[in-house]
């Protein structure tokens, strides 16, 4: 996907990319990753720089 930390950070924030918490640690289900990924637009470009 190519796709940098502070980028994923960024989705996350914006609450477009679900997470779990457990503790400390983040994790993201490999089907929210899916859904996420085939919800986006075809010409999407994520672009935080």
């Amino acid at each position: 996907m190519g796709m940098g930390r502070s980028s994923i950070y960024k989705e996350i924030s914006e609450s477009r990319l679900p997470v779990t918490k457990h503790g400390r640690k983040t994790f993201i289900a490999m089907k929210d990753i899916h859904t996420w990924f085939d919800a986006l637009p075809d010409n999407y470009i994520l672009d935080y720089a």
